[in-house]
């Protein structure tokens, strides 16, 4: 699958406005997004479910989902379409650094408003500003493509985040404090260098705090201590490589012997404990030995 707009602006391509459904970065099955996707409806239905929320999206409306969402997309019709863009997790952040501060509150209310229609023309001024993004892509150097679709992504992002500071309902709805502020900030670290950095000093540091203080507000916040964080964190890669066999299998008999999930509940706690205790396993035996012997030799 091709990334979203920040690899792309690092090569000559036209354009980065997509209409192939098949290169969305949401699919049948609920999943953590490494891209996030903003695209307009502009045939037939389908539904997206973000999390705990769900809405069937039809024409003229506009789809904002952010990177590292849990998120599906099913019930299409057969005439579906949309027009859309991805952006990563890197992009996401460079653009929101331009606009504001980046908090949970906003991250959480974006979860909840996901989909929204668009008048006629908002559609017609969406359209405009899609085309201009892919003329101004269109330029021979790189920097200049990936700096103009910054800022014009900016303009976009900043009109959803005006609405969001005039929803009056905003404060009532989500009032962080400055230790859940910093748990966000973790998590979104621990989301973006868990394949690289496994300690929590790591994390602490890039905070500008200290480990024991993460620790304490990890404890305080979470109801769970950052060395729980640490070994999630440790255990997520092997977890992702391995859990596929389990899963792929478990779905299997599922769906040959027409099952529902309260008949198999208790193979999928068997599917999750082994999944957890096969990870753990690899990690131990696998990916730090391998780690360790790598550092010696190489560094």
């Amino acid at each position: 699958m091709n990334s979203g707009i920040d690899k792309r602006v690092a090569t000559h391509t036209s354009h980065i406005i997509l209409e192939d459904l098949s290169r969305l970065p949401i699919g049948t099955e609920p999943t953590y997004l490494a891209e996030g996707m903003v695209g307009l409806c502009t045939g037939g239905s389908a539904v997206i479910e973000l999390f705990d929320y769900s809405s069937r999206v039809y024409c003229d409306d506009m789809v904002v989902i952010l990177p590292l969402q849990f998120a599906s997309l099913h019930d299409r019709s057969a005439d579906f379409s949309m027009r859309f863009f991805k952006v990563d997790r890197v992009l996401f952040m460079d653009i929101m650094s331009g606009v504001c501060r980046m908090t949970p509150d906003f991250y959480f209310y974006m979860r909840k408003h996901f989909c929204f229609h668009f008048t006629e023309n908002e559609v017609r001024r969406y359209n405009l500003w899609c085309d201009s993004l892919n003329f101004r892509m269109e330029h021979k150097k790189p920097a200049y493509r990936r700096e103009t679709s910054i800022h014009l992504l900016r303009s976009f992002f900043w009109d959803l985040y005006v609405d969001y500071r005039e929803n009056p309902q905003v404060h009532k709805l989500y009032n962080f404090t400055h230790k859940e502020q910093i748990i966000f900030n973790f998590s979104m670290l621990i989301a973006e260098y868990y394949k690289t950095a496994r300690e929590v000093s790591f994390y602490a540091d890039k905070l500008c705090i200290t480990p024991k203080y993460l620790t304490l507000i990890a404890t305080q916040v979470t109801g769970r201590s950052a060395r729980v964080c640490e070994f999630l964190g440790n255990i997520s890669y092997p977890i992702y490589i391995t859990h596929f066999p389990l899963v792929y299998t478990y779905t299997a008999w599922v769906r040959n012997h027409h099952l529902t999930l309260g008949e198999t509940w208790p193979v999928v706690a068997g599917v999750v404990v082994t999944s957890v205790l096969l990870a753990y396993a690899a990690l131990k035996w696998y990916d730090e030995p391998v780690r360790r012997w790598l550092k010696r030799k190489f560094m």
